[in-house]
């Protein structure tokens, strides 16, 4: 059996083939719903199931959650459930505004396939009544958005998606130029769940996380920051350059008497500490902890920290999540999208280069690897900034962003729906 291990040809599978299947669907989908009428009217009497659907991104889940709780506010008696990959089940299972969840896996075509259908079968016998799928680009989002069965089916359309069109009985225009969290909770306002509270849910912790990561931090005294050179597969070319990060940690280890814990998962470690090899002081202050903490423990922990420093990937958000002061270091993904919402504690650097930011804007980055927009943020910036943080105990904040207007109450609906 052939393993969908690569993003790039998970990329193609869905440009092609599921691309393909979208169309032989959309055709039957369509005379279907002329034939049949279908009564897509919702009340909070009659909408018992809602179904949110995010496959990738540890960070695009925490960042649905001030969708969650709007949902919950405005159907307080109906289920959610939560359709996503087995990669985020710890996650899924720590936001309580999650009644249930399903699993699809998608390492190996076969098992791609089985839990697809099993999914379906799940979601048949739920009679999903609202369906949200927040996947933008994903042919196979579509697919299982369609096959659901649900009364009501809302996603979001680009120019390059219009194989959505027909599948989805509403799409609404998605805006990269506007904050993903704006996106997702504008999409809730199409049923009324309006909200204004931005504020993304951490996930919970149990007893044990709490004595895992007391046990990390005590070993090497109660004052640390947590430093995450990591980036998921889905880009890479969003990591700070090894060499950069080694030059940094050899200066925090040589100006401040703090401890310096490498963040990371068990299939980061090596990376992790490919980059402590690199460090010339050698310094026992810096720790590489990758691997050694579950969803649960690195929350706590981040929780502990005097502040972050990281690429733009899953721990981010959880930083953003936790409030705790963070640098994060920015180039293929755009700040404007997914960045912080909260400016106070919070602090980006990015250099404004050409072809920055390209994520999801192209398959393959026009620098082939070569990231300048990462490389081109200096050490000596990086240093400043946390310098400037621990003189004055707040980074050098910008301007916070002027009011945005969304899907109101006052009946105001901003975005056409096809």
């Amino acid at each position: 059996m052939a393993a969908i291990n690569k993003y790039k040809t998970k990329i193609l599978i869905d440009r092609t083939v599921g691309v393909f299947l979208c169309y032989c669907i959309s055709i039957p989908t369509r005379l279907l719903g002329a034939i049949l009428k279908r009564d897509h009217s919702y009340h909070a009497g009659n909408v018992k199931t809602i179904v949110i659907a995010k496959y990738l991104g540890l960070g695009s889940i925490l960042q649905s959650t001030p969708l969650l709780r709007a949902l919950k506010i405005k159907y307080p008696n109906a289920r959610i459930i939560y359709v996503s990959s087995y990669r985020n089940e710890d996650v899924l299972k720590r936001i309580s505004l999650i009644d249930d969840h399903i699993l699809v896996r998608d390492d190996k075509f076969v098992e791609l396939a089985k839990s697809s259908l099993t999914a379906l079968f799940k979601l048949w016998k739920f009679k999903v009544d609202l369906y949200f799928d927040l996947e933008v680009y994903s042919s196979y989002a579509s697919v299982m958005n369609t096959l659901s069965l649900a009364r009501n089916r809302y996603g979001f359309y680009r120019k390059s998606t219009n194989f959505r069109k027909g599948l989805h009985t509403s799409l609404m225009f998605f805006n990269t130029n506007q904050h993903i969290v704006y996106n997702f909770v504008q999409l809730g306002g199409l049923v009324e769940a309006y909200t204004e509270d931005f504020e993304l849910m951490l996930p919970t912790t149990k007893p044990e996380d709490r004595l895992n990561a007391e046990k990390l931090i005590e070993s090497r005294g109660t004052e640390f920051i947590a430093v995450n050179v990591n980036a998921s597969d889905l880009l890479l070319e969003r990591r700070w350059p090894a060499t950069y990060y080694a030059d940094l940690l050899d200066w925090l280890a040589e100006k401040y008497n703090f401890s310096i814990f490498l963040i990371g998962s068990k299939g980061e470690r090596d990376y992790v500490q490919s980059i402590l090899d690199l460090t010339k002081s050698k310094s026992n202050k810096i720790i590489n902890i990758a691997g050694q903490t579950n969803l649960g423990t690195l929350i706590f922990f981040l929780g502990k920290a005097k502040f972050v420093v990281t690429n733009d990937t899953g721990p981010l958000h959880l930083s953003f999540a936790n409030k705790i002061p963070t640098l994060s270091l920015w180039g293929p993904g755009s700040i404007f999208h997914y960045g912080p919402m909260n400016k106070e504690i919070n602090k980006t650097l990015f250099v404004n280069i050409f072809c920055s930011p390209c994520l999801n804007h192209a398959d393959t980055p026009p620098c082939n690897g070569d990231n300048q927009c990462m490389k081109l943020i200096t050490v000596a910036r990086v240093s400043a900034e946390i310098d400037f943080f621990m003189q004055h105990k707040h980074w050098n904040t910008d301007i916070a962003p002027k009011k945005l207007y969304l899907n109101s109450e006052e009946g105001k609906v901003f975005g056409h729906m096809l």
